[in-house]
């Protein structure tokens, strides 16, 4: 596993980790660049860390988030990831599901940010919340 990979994957849990802590900053100050851009399908497009953290604050406290590395490819100070990034609603009554999200990546003072992410949704998984 190359440094990049192994770095990007660490971001990953710590995204990860931020839904478990219910922790948005989590998100704003240690995965997402600054002026970071974020389009999810069905989601407001998002810029930067005001607009993330506002919008992060809400979700990491009603569901529950893993991500899949699907793959990894960093050179100098550039990379991105390919994940498949599953939601599962606290709600057993909302449907989960799996998006497939492309993050680029910026390498800024040593720490690997992301400074932008797009994803669409490619399963639905009715009823299957995280209970």
């Amino acid at each position: 596993m190359s440094d990049f990979q192994q770095h990007a994957l660490a971001k990953l849990r710590l995204h990860e980790q931020a839904f478990v802590d219910h922790d948005a900053r989590l998100l704003v100050e240690r995965f997402f660049d600054g002026d970071a851009v974020f389009e999810f399908q069905g989601f407001p497009g998002l810029r930067g860390a005001d607009a993330l953290g506002g919008f992060f604050a809400n979700v990491v406290t009603t569901s529950i988030v893993t991500i899949d590395l699907l793959e990894a490819r960093g050179s100098g100070d550039r990379g991105w990831t390919l994940v498949d990034y599953h939601v599962l609603p606290d709600d057993a009554a909302t449907p989960g599901w799996t998006s497939r999200t492309l993050f680029s990546w910026v390498l800024r003072s040593g720490d690997w940010r992301a400074d932008a992410g797009i994803g669409h949704v490619v399963d639905a998984e009715p009823g299957h919340g995280a209970g």
